[in-house]
């Protein structure tokens, strides 16, 4: 059995550092405030067709020349192609699948499948005849 092998920390900064941090030295700095960070553009483009075509577009386009659509990705999604939102406020009216499957469950169990699943009708006749 391999023993573990002896660590050693590294020596402590020399006095010309800024900040010396020692163990136990917990003390908060202040915070800065940081400006919110704006929310990198987006663009998004589909294309469509027979490989062929496809092909052909890639060849005779480049970043510059595709028809970008710029996307305005809002919380909490984050949609990565275009939506339309227009009916949202009807939407988040209705009711939420939480509220109509209120239990939550895993779907049919089958817990001895070679016991009950049969691929034949012989099969099945045959597992019948044992317990009748």
């Amino acid at each position: 059995m391999k023993t573990m092998e002896k660590h050693t920390t590294p020596a402590p900064p020399k006095e010309g550092n800024k900040i010396l941090a020692k163990e136990g030295n917990n003390k908060k700095l202040p915070k800065e405030e940081t400006p919110k960070k704006q929310l990198a553009q987006v663009f998004h483009f589909d294309l469509y067709g027979k490989r062929e075509e496809k092909y052909n577009f890639l060849l005779n386009n480049s970043l510059q020349t595709v028809p970008w659509q710029e996307l305005k990705p809002t919380e909490p999604y984050y949609f990565f192609v275009p939506k339309d939102f227009s009916l949202q406020s009807e939407y988040e009216q209705g009711f939420s699948v939480k509220e109509l499957f209120p239990v939550n469950s895993v779907g049919i169990v089958t817990a001895r499948d070679n016991f009950t699943v049969h691929y034949t009708v012989e099969a099945v006749k045959k597992h019948h005849k044992r317990f009748y």
